[in-house]
């Protein structure tokens, strides 16, 4: 007994009629007959009577009409359940901070494109580093990247990006002729930066250095998007901290990039987080890329 077989038995049980049955199902009216045919002597019962101008169901026929939609039912369940593990398995789902696009998206998705074709990459952009690392241990994603360290035991994260912490001024601020910052410039300066969730690591090395200094924190606007608060740098209302990468990115007029003072350097650091229950099939081969990617530009520097 096959499938195909009980598709054109429970159409004809519906139409009592083979040649409306041949009809919808594409086929010759013979080929249908001989069909149903067969399946009665496979069972060895016999499943209409024909009559004058219709079928009708035997007792056995309607037996089998029963079970029929019960087996095409679980079938197509079956059918569907499998369509969907497939389906799910090409897409990956990876939320990143926004900062992580600026300092190495488009190489990231160029390269996963080319090294997984046929698999979806579905990127999603966080201002929160809480909800991202919710997100992902709640399995609404498959990858993320953020600022370490983790606060969700559950997850597994690896150091793949780090970069040097630089100070963006206006043009025209008063020390924009200086070759780099010095404590004193950066503890009497107001900032425009972003909440403390965005980038938790970063913003706890920044409170430390005006605490250990003795000094209160001036921060005058908030913002999450990078260029909202390089436009604000640029229009004069105060300076910000962030990585390299950013002016590079967004190179955005007005604004010029000053490194801070040797013994104040710090790094922006990026790591790529996964649930330890559920490890994507990429893992292996995007942590040789970072390593690899991350080696080159140091020589480079």
């Amino acid at each position: 007994m096959e499938i195909r077989q009980l598709t054109y038995f429970l159409t004809v049980a519906r139409e009592q009629n083979f040649s409306e049955a041949a009809r919808q199902l594409h086929i010759s009216q013979p080929a249908l007959s001989r069909s149903i045919k067969r399946l009665e002597e496979e069972i060895g019962v016999e499943l209409f009577r024909r009559k004058p101008h219709n079928l009708v169901l035997t007792d056995q026929g309607r037996l089998l009409e029963t079970q029929a939609k019960i087996i095409l039912a679980q079938v197509k369940k079956a059918k569907e359940s499998v369509n969907k593990k497939v389906s799910s398995a090409k897409k990956l789902s990876v939320g990143f901070m926004s900062y992580t696009m600026l300092a190495f998206g488009t190489d990231f998705t160029s390269f996963f494109r080319s090294t997984f074709a046929g698999h979806e990459l579905e990127m999603k952009e966080y201002f929160s580093q809480t909800q991202l690392e919710q997100d992902l241990s709640d399995g609404k994603l498959d990858l993320i990247f953020h600022f370490p360290p983790t606060q969700h035991e559950d997850l597994l994260s690896q150091l793949v990006y780090t970069e040097e912490i630089v100070a963006y001024i206006a043009s025209n601020h008063p020390k924009a002729d200086k070759p780099f910052l010095e404590a004193d410039d950066l503890l009497n300066e107001s900032y425009i930066m972003p909440n403390d969730d965005a980038n938790p690591a970063m913003m706890k090395k920044f409170r430390r250095f005006f605490k250990e200094h003795g000094k209160e924190v001036h921060i005058i606007q908030r913002s999450g998007p990078h260029q909202t608060r390089l436009s604000l740098v640029a229009a004069g209302m105060g300076i910000c901290l962030d990585g390299l990468s950013v002016q590079k990115r967004l190179n955005l007029p007005g604004v010029i990039v000053k490194p801070v003072a040797e013994e104040l350097k710090s790094f922006v650091l990026v790591s790529i987080g996964w649930r330890r229950i559920a490890v994507p099939f990429c893992i292996d081969e995007l942590l040789y890329w970072f390593a690899t990617r991350q080696s080159k530009k140091r020589m480079k520097d």
